[in-house]
């Protein structure tokens, strides 16, 4: 299992093979809450790829599963998020890329 790692009072990172990078901390939020929140999304995106999805219908999938509201500002920062968790994800071993009909897909191992 990773270990979330904490730099700062509201800043901490996984120590992960892709680099998961940095997770800004809410007030609110505990390491520990930060960190089984991080894994409940990682769950969440790898239970999505039961079947190979485009990057395109999983952003959808979440967006629709956590009621957010698609706009450029939101596909970008959150595009940017799930594409971070993708490639963690594939290098933990839980997910795998795979190219048909030159588009990247991604399906639970």
């Amino acid at each position: 299992m990773y270990e979330l790692i904490q730099v700062s009072e509201r800043s901490c990172y996984i120590q992960s093979p892709s680099a998961f990078g940095r997770q800004r901390l809410t007030a609110h939020l505990s390491s520990r809450e930060t960190l089984s929140k991080v894994l409940e999304i990682a769950d969440k995106v790898t239970a999505i790829c039961m079947e190979p999805l485009r990057f395109e219908a999983i952003l959808q999938w979440l967006f629709t599963g956590y009621g957010l509201t698609m706009n450029f500002e939101q596909y970008v920062l959150v595009g940017s998020t799930v594409r971070s968790y993708l490639a963690w994800l594939k290098d933990s071993g839980r997910l795998n890329g795979l190219f048909e009909s030159n588009m990247l897909l991604w399906q639970r191992i």
